[in-house]
């Protein structure tokens, strides 16, 4: 097996880690900003309807429970910061997405056995010392996360028509 095959088939290997690994980045961000909507709008409702027992003189506990509930809400908003995290999945995975665009194409466009072995070596080494420079910079992916993007990987969601 000469350089040009050995190389493809590791930047085949990066680009599969890279795709589940992006894809898990994005179902993270998309989870996280759900959270984020409903625990502004439950904060919300919940501060408005307390504030509306009050003025209609309704029973206090109602009153107090009601702003409980808003301020938790706001506390988990302010300390967790789901908005804040669904943004660094968000650019993890459009980092990811870039850097397994590159690959793909550092791997079907160039002619890998007519180059200098060396330079393979080292584009390969470089693109895999960007992947982990994106992997260290990027928040934890949950196993959920993971097995989320991994499910729309295998109904196919990713592939391309050309790749047929």
């Amino acid at each position: 097996m000469g350089i040009g095959e050995t190389a493809k088939a590791e930047i085949e290997r990066l680009e599969e880690d890279v795709l589940y690994t992006e894809k898990a980045h994005f179902s993270a961000a998309a989870t996280l900003q759900k959270v984020h909507i409903r625990l502004g709008v439950f904060g919300t409702v919940a501060a408005a309807a307390s504030a509306a027992t009050i003025l209609a003189e309704s029973s206090p506990w109602v009153s107090g429970l009601l702003a409980l509930v808003a301020s938790i809400s706001t506390a988990i908003l302010t300390f967790v910061k789901p908005e804040e995290r669904a943004t660094q999945h968000l650019q993890a995975g459009r980092a990811l997405g870039a850097l397994r665009v590159r690959m793909r194409q550092f791997r079907s466009l160039h002619n890998l056995d007519g180059m200098d072995p060396q330079e393979v070596r080292e584009s390969v080494v470089s693109l895999s010392q960007e992947k982990a420079t994106v992997d260290a910079g990027a928040p934890a992916v949950s196993d959920r996360a993971f097995k989320s993007g991994r499910r729309a990987i295998d109904k196919g969601l990713f592939k391309h028509d050309a790749d047929n």
